[in-house]
């Protein structure tokens, strides 16, 4: 088994979904397979229950809690880091549980304080990077694996699709900025409104804050004697701790709403794309190099192309001579200069007031 997975091709392009399923051949690049991609279900977002019915599209049968192989079965775990990773264990015929940690990384049973695996459950799922604090549960596999990833044809497919979504990512982004400074702007203007306001309330010099006290102790025995509850005041150190809290939560608001419009925006691309390659949708790389030109804030002429003809830019003609309905106007003093260009040539600039050297 060791021997397989050591291979230089297998090591460099499989990860612990593709171990879990145990394909080691047939995956492009350096990605590894992912749960979903062979069969146009793409993931979404990183929980325990996207990852886990996304894998079984690809064949995983859920145990409902079994841990022991079925004939023609062995048993696979789950594990997530929510929102940044999974992780997938694989059993063995001696009980023991292996996984490959990374694509380039040889498959091990050990976990990441060094012990070997005898239970997924109880073992270290803490690696360098992230924690996988949530079990996912145990599903079955067939004896003879389950073909998962994308094909070969698919590898500039996929490719491509990752580079909308970077795109869309970082189109987000500057529209955040965008968008983000009248609201920031009028936010910042009403908090210092807000606490000159509150500031007001505090005593001006030694002598107010004497009165001020002075004040106060009179109307509290005044109260006491009426019968009356002290008078509360209020304080102006608590309303600014009030006030900045206010403000942070309503800033914390927006930024929740606007990551769950962003996220619904990637899913619908997401969505879009599935479509789209199930249709049979393959670009060619020549789409895939104007995508990554573009992505790098580069105009090479491939992709000037590609935009002239899509209709996104306009060739314009530009002539260095005025028409010849429109002659050059003439200069108010009567006197005109040469200025040179840079191929060799000059022009005639009309001497103004602006340009008339003084004496």
């Amino acid at each position: 088994m060791r021997a397989v997975w050591d291979q230089p091709d297998v090591l460099a392009s499989t990860n612990c979904y593709a171990f879990a399923a145990n394909s080691p051949d047939g995956h492009p690049g350096t990605y590894g397979p992912q749960p979903g991609d062979r069969h146009f279900s793409y993931l979404r977002e990183i929980t325990v229950r996207e990852v886990a019915e996304k894998a079984m599209t690809d064949g995983f049968i859920a145990t409902e809690g079994c841990t022991k192989p079925k004939p023609g079965h062995y048993v696979v775990a789950l594990a997530v880091a929510p929102n940044n990773d999974y992780h997938w264990y694989r059993q063995m015929e001696d009980g023991t549980w292996w996984h490959k940690p990374a694509p380039g990384k040889a498959v091990t049973n050990l976990d990441y304080d060094g012990n070997v695996i005898t239970d997924p459950r109880t073992a270290n799922r803490r690696n360098k990077r992230y924690e996988y604090t949530q079990f996912g549960g145990f599903f079955y596999a067939p004896n003879e694996g389950l073909k998962v990833g994308i094909t070969p044809d698919r590898e500039v497919l996929r490719e491509y699709e990752l580079q909308e979504v970077v795109e869309l990512v970082q189109r987000q982004k500057q529209q955040r900025k965008a968008s983000a400074r009248k609201p920031v702007k009028a936010d910042n203007d009403e908090f210092r409104r807000e606490r000159a306001r509150i500031n007001k309330q505090r005593p001006r010099n030694r002598l107010h804050a004497f009165a001020r006290r002075v004040w106060h102790r009179a109307e509290d025995m005044l109260a006491k004697i009426q019968g009356k509850p002290l008078p509360q005041r209020a304080d102006p150190d608590a309303q600014l701790e009030a006030l900045s809290e206010r403000m942070a939560e309503r800033a914390r608001a927006a930024d929740r709403h606007r990551r769950s419009a962003e996220l619904k925006e990637i899913k619908e691309l997401i969505t879009f794309q599935e479509q789209r390659a199930a249709e049979g949708f393959r670009p060619t790389e020549a789409d895939l190099k104007v995508k990554l030109s573009r992505q790098k804030g580069q105009r090479h002429s491939h992709s000037v192309a590609a935009d002239v003809q899509n209709g996104y830019l306009r060739w314009t003609p530009v002539s260095r001579t005025a028409p010849a309905d429109k002659p050059q106007p003439a200069a108010p003093t009567g006197e005109v200069k040469r200025k040179p260009t840079p191929d060799g040539g000059d022009i005639v600039v009309p001497v103004t007031e602006k340009n008339t050297p003084r004496p």
